[in-house]
């Protein structure tokens, strides 16, 4: 029995409501496609039933403007199609093979959505022996069985396997986000606490448990002092043992029952702790490839990406919370009330503690969090120097290479300390408030409630047991420093996971238009384009040129001269400033990015991947088979080379491509591209980079016969490889020529 998701296992499951894991990874077989399981009627209560139990809104226009788009293909296997129409409401689609008796036994996670025999069929819950499905073309949902369910997902036997539709947020952090932190500011984004709320709300099922759990624990924590109120008034009038023994057995299972639940509870606590993991990782992993070019242009990216790290903080620091915090409230606001029924005397001393606990925490506690969050911004402008020294080895090793970096790293790190105590002055003086609180609350007491004995107004029993809950409730203030920072600390982590959110995303959706579909070259068309960077220099300026499909063309042009500029506007990383640009027919400023990038290769310096050299010229592209990674690294002139090696294509490769030559890992990147078949391929001074004979073995597998792509060599230099492409320019004619029109 074998089933198969898209994703890791468990991660996309921790995301679903009922807790089920996912399986491994492996490619869904394609089914036919029906065009009318994909009508707007058919497939918008599909995608709000998949997306209501993550928390995802569907928007009824989106779905419209993505059949209007994207039904035309008809070639596409339906799970690659649901995939997309995920996509374009901000859900990701995760497949999951599996078969009918694996979804009546509990193994498949719902909601779940498969293409049957007469259209869509959603199962939406589930019961031993049957499960509660909503078809296309019933009225209300039906609870059925296996043989029903079979009969109605088209599938021969109740072991065959089908391909399960499953939905995870594709950004599953976005309700923390505001979109303000651009350019590595602070912009008008929320709050370390809204995004805090907005956290606890993405686990609002689970953190409603957590705290069932610890009021009930909270009450049962007050079997002690009862028990010792009345063990006092037992003893006191020497009554019979066997009260005394019962007494005990009851605190015991009080006690023993308050226990469990704070191991359910510790339990729970790590569950969402996990959750949130894998939603700091998911929704990182789809904004990082997705943020505008222009943040990379004033940010290491790298570097960015440290504050990712923060999370650990964030799983730590909210544990805390809801393990100890919250029982810890609890069991005050709880003990204060039974002083409160003591006697009216009791019930103003806890009104007095409650007024002195919001003085420290909201008087002694101002700019904590502002402190809080210089100490951490302080934190990562040392390891991003840290991070440089790794990244520029060559740039330190002389002496006063070596000298800068210690005179930089100690300047730093004095900011740092500056900030630290700063920070540590407002948690030190929050600190001594609650330690005196609790020495004049303690103190105080016990006068009052002498006092109130002689008076005859308090039991003896009464006093001790008052004793023991304010010496339960003071003793949490011995912990009022840990958590008080631990406290800040939280705001500031939510502020530095906050800035991943807000980084600017490129826009894509539904209104994008998709390339036209083919197998020849793309063509391309550039009128009257300029293009300049956000400092207001212009790249370039009137640019003019049209490639037909499958056209070669060599553009020229010196260091600073827009080559990377064009590049990177041919393969939609950036917009034009005026003109226009169209690849395919189609303009790129309306053009699908993933559609451009599927069938476009831009090669540009090195860019290795964690793993074997096949997996980095299949780049994470099922599609590519072994044979074809072979043909790409044998068209280079690699392949010997590689199989050359002791592990040939599983041989791992280092972070700049070792065992492999800077050449051999530059042949490398364009049989990364020559795999994927592309119909437009822009080598940005990807040949200055290579041996003679290297530059002509990549020329030869670019220009080969056979090869329909578009070609756009970018170079700085006319050599002997860039004039066996007939058509060459330099940039500075195209921008200075009159447009295609004119031509």
């Amino acid at each position: 029995m074998s089933h198969s998701m898209t994703e890791p296992q468990g991660a996309g499951a921790l995301l679903e409501r009922d807790g089920n894991e996912a399986a491994t990874p492996r490619d869904p077989e394609p089914n036919p496609t029906r065009a009318e399981g994909f009508s707007l009627e058919a497939l918008l209560p599909v995608l709000e039933a998949l997306g209501a139990p993550v928390g995802v809104a569907v928007d009824a226009q989106s779905v419209q403007r993505w059949t209007r788009g994207e039904c035309a293909a008809a070639e596409r296997v339906w799970s690659k199609r649901m995939a997309s129409a995920c996509d374009a409401v901000g859900l990701r689609a995760v497949i999951q093979r599996s078969s009918v008796r694996e979804m009546m036994t509990g193994e498949v996670p719902l909601p779940a959505a498969v293409l049957g025999a007469e259209g869509w069929c959603l199962v939406t819950a589930r019961r031993p022996g049957q499960v509660q499905v909503q078809a296309q073309g019933m009225s209300h949902p039906d609870w059925v069985g296996g043989p029903a369910l079979m009969a109605m997902t088209g599938a021969s036997t109740q072991a065959q396997p089908l391909d399960w539709t499953l939905a995870v947020p594709a950004a599953p952090l976005d309700g923390i986000g505001g979109g303000g932190h651009g350019g590595g500011g602070h912009g008008d984004h929320p709050t370390p606490m809204q995004r805090l709320r907005s956290l606890l709300w993405l686990e609002r099922d689970d953190l409603k448990v957590v705290l069932v759990y610890a009021v009930a624990a909270g009450l049962l924590s007050l079997a002690t002092p009862v028990a010792v109120q009345a063990l006092v008034s037992t003893v006191t009038f020497g009554t019979l043992l066997q009260p005394l023994v019962v007494l005990s057995i009851l605190v015991m299972a009080a006690l023993a029952f308050a226990a469990t639940l704070r191991a359910l509870n510790t339990h729970v606590v790590e569950v969402i702790q996990q959750r949130m993991f894998v939603r700091a990782a998911l929704d990182a992993s789809h904004r990082i490839p997705r943020v505008q070019q222009e943040m990379f242009d004033r940010n290491y990216g790298p570097e960015l990406v440290n504050r990712f790290f923060d999370v650990l903080t964030l799983q730590k620091t909210l544990s805390v919370f809801l393990l100890e915090g919250i029982s810890l409230v609890l069991q005050a606001l709880i003990g204060m009330v039974v002083l409160a029924f003591y006697h009216p005397v009791l019930l103003a001393f806890d009104v007095l503690l409650i007024a002195a606990t919001a003085f420290i925490i909201l008087v002694l506690g101002q700019r904590g969090t502002e402190t809080a969050i210089d100490e951490s911004k302080a934190k990562y402008e040392v390891a991003a120097w840290l991070e440089e020294l790794a990244r520029h080895p060559l740039a330190f090793r002389s002496r006063d290479g070596a000298a800068h970096a210690e005179e930089q790293a100690d300047m730093l790190a004095r900011r740092y300390l500056g900030a630290r105590r700063r920070h540590f002055s407002v948690v030190f003086r929050q600190v001594v408030g609650s330690l005196g609180l609790q020495v004049v609350a303690s103190a105080l007491l016990l006068g009052l409630g002498g006092w109130l004995v002689i008076q005859r107004q308090l039991t003896l029993g009464q006093l001790v047991a008052a004793e023991l809950i304010v010496t339960a409730v003071l003793a949490s203030f011995v912990k009022f420093g840990k958590h008080v920072e631990a406290f800040y600390d939280l705001q500031a982590a939510l502020d530095k996971l906050g800035y991943l959110v807000d980084l600017p995303l490129e826009e894509e959706g539904p209104h994008r238009e998709p390339l036209p579909e083919g197998r020849d070259g793309l063509p391309v068309r550039i009128d009257g384009m300029a293009f300049s960077h956000g400092e207001g220099r212009a790249a370039l300026t009137g640019l003019n040129l049209e490639l037909a499909p499958g056209e070669k063309v060599a553009l020229l042009a010196p260091s600073g001269g827009g080559k990377s500029a064009l590049a990177d506007l041919l393969f939609g990383l950036r917009e034009p400033s005026e003109g226009r640009l169209a690849v395919g027919g189609v303009d790129t400023r309306r053009v699908s990015l993933g559609a451009l990038r599927s069938q476009v290769a831009l090669v540009r310096g090195v860019e290795v991947l964690e793993g074997s050299v096949l997996d980095n010229v299949r780049s994470g592209r099922s599609a590519v088979s072994p044979s074809e990674a072979r043909q790409a690294l044998e068209a280079v002139g690699l392949l010997e080379a590689v199989l050359s090696l002791p592990r040939g294509l599983d041989t791992p490769l280092g972070p700049s491509g070792s065992p492999l030559s800077s050449g051999q890992v530059r042949r490398l990147m364009v049989a990364r591209a020559l795999a994927g078949a592309p119909r437009l391929i822009i080598l940005d001074e990807v040949l200055e980079g290579l041996s003679e004979l290297g530059r002509q073995e990549v020329m030869d597998a670019l220009l080969a016969p056979g090869a329909k792509w578009t070609l756009v060599v970018l170079a700085s230099e006319e050599d002997a490889a860039v004039r066996r492409i007939g058509r060459r320019h330099t940039l500075a004619e195209l921008m200075a020529g009159p447009s295609p029109e004119e031509g």
